[in-house]
């Protein structure tokens, strides 16, 4: 009995023994699973780390080509415009260099203006102090209505002043179409007295032609009116119907001759005959005729 209980004892140790080895065995082979399947994501989530990264930096990769031609683009539309501004301000300060040079030139050309003027104001030798002849005629030929006004002030002798082609200052202002200058010169304000402005009504260039005359030729309307209107004024009744002596043409010839329509109406409508004939025969009508102008044909209707 003795024996059998410890043999039943050693078997109980071994099988004890046995049991302890067998859960050591499992234990093992559930640490070395653990560690594999740790082993197996870390390396799975490695690879998918990787794989992000290499997406990544493809992107930025991409990313950064298209920021550089964007980049690029704009630098060089940013110097094109820094060039261009460049150019501008180059332009402009030589611009305002220029505008400079000519204010000065023009105080300089006005002082030596009032010196002249002066000069004549306080000079009793006519010949030697006054204003060269020419400078109420260059006034006119500028537009400079009160420069024009200021010489005429001065002496009826400027108001008589002629160019290389006998024209007066009237007739160039006529001419030209300058109301405010023939105002001045022959207006009822202006300070040309009666005589002066008759003589000058009448006075007529190398080629026979009076203001009148030369106003009509060019179509300066309202020049035509104002002396139409001065010339009634002043009793000129001669200065509507002169000839010149060039072809022997009327201020309505002048006009029918260039197509003037307007000025050939109020020519008519002032009294102007219709009836004079040219040094070729001809009415003023026939000049429109000859030369085509059908409206200006039409005005003597």
């Amino acid at each position: 009995m003795r024996r059998k209980t410890e043999v039943s004892e050693d078997e109980q140790q071994a099988a004890l023994l046995a049991a302890r080895a067998m859960q050591q065995r499992e234990s093992g082979a559930t640490g070395v699973g653990a560690r594999r399947d740790n082993d197996g994501g870390a390396a799975s989530s490695a690879s998918r780390v990787s794989l992000g990264a290499q997406k990544r930096r493809e992107s930025l990769a991409q990313s950064g080509i298209g920021k550089h031609d964007v980049g690029g683009a704009a630098s060089a539309q940013a110097e094109a415009l820094a060039a261009r501004m460049a150019r501008l301000r180059t332009e402009n300060n030589e611009l305002r260099t220029r505008t400079m040079q000519l204010a000065a030139e023009s105080r300089a050309l006005w002082t030596h203006f009032e010196q002249l003027l002066k000069s004549t104001e306080d000079s009793e030798i006519e010949d030697t102090s006054r204003p060269p002849p020419s400078l109420i005629l260059l006034a006119t030929a500028a537009g400079s209505a009160s420069l024009v006004r200021r010489l005429a002030a001065l002496g009826s002798h400027f108001l008589r002043e002629q160019d290389e082609d006998g024209r007066t200052a009237l007739m160039l202002a006529a001419r030209n179409g300058r109301t405010a200058i023939v105002e001045a010169l022959v207006g009822a304000a202006g300070p040309a007295g009666t005589a002066v402005a008759a003589d000058l009504l009448a006075a007529t260039d190398v080629a026979g032609r009076t203001p009148l005359m030369l106003a009509c030729q060019e179509g300066a309307l309202e020049c035509v009116g104002l002396l139409l209107s001065r010339a009634r004024a002043l009793a000129c009744t001669g200065v509507l119907d002169a000839q010149d002596d060039a072809e022997g043409f009327t201020a309505l010839h002048h006009a029918a001759a260039h197509g003037r329509a307007d000025c050939v109406r109020i020519l008519i409508s002032a009294g102007a005959s219709r009836a004079l004939e040219d040094s070729g025969g001809w009415t003023a009508l026939n000049q429109a005729e000859f030369a085509g102008h059908q409206a200006t044909i039409a005005a003597f209707s």
